[in-house]
């Protein structure tokens, strides 16, 4: 069985450098094929593009390192920095302004993939400030 994540950003920098820490983790190599898409334009305005890391995992248990490996990775972010993690019609989504919290974001991230059924689950996480967010759909 296996897991796919997409890990979509708002800053193509921001994503070469998150693949760059992914590859790095020793944990996710044999289990993970990692991959940068090419930019998508978004909302029908011009520079409005996302780029997305994707992460097909031949083991599930890999998500902790994935889920770990961003979170550390967002807490040593300067400025603002905003992803999404997406696992099918699971999506969080994490908004930093500052180096902080990277066992919470870790966490949140986590506790939203690894939630129980639910056809859509959105969680959003902005600031330092604990704003959260969260949206749950099931039909």
């Amino acid at each position: 069985m296996t897991t796919t994540l997409a890990i979509v950003t708002d800053d193509p920098e921001q994503a070469r450098q998150l693949l760059a820490w992914l590859r790095r983790e020793s944990e996710l190599r044999g289990v993970t094929d990692l991959r940068l898409l090419p930019p998508r334009q978004t909302g029908g305005h011009l520079g409005e593009a996302t780029d997305t890391v994707l992460a097909i995992l031949s083991n599930p248990g890999a998500i902790t390192a994935v889920a770990t490996t961003i979170g550390v990775w967002l807490g040593q972010r300067v400025g603002r920095t905003r992803i999404r993690v997406k696992d099918g019609e699971r999506e969080v989504e994490i908004e930093t302004t500052s180096r902080r919290r990277a066992e919470e974001y870790t966490r949140t991230i986590l506790a939203e993939l690894n939630a129980g059924p639910a056809d859509s689950v959105s969680l959003t996480v902005r600031g330092d400030n604990h704003e959260h967010d969260r949206t749950e759909t099931t039909d």
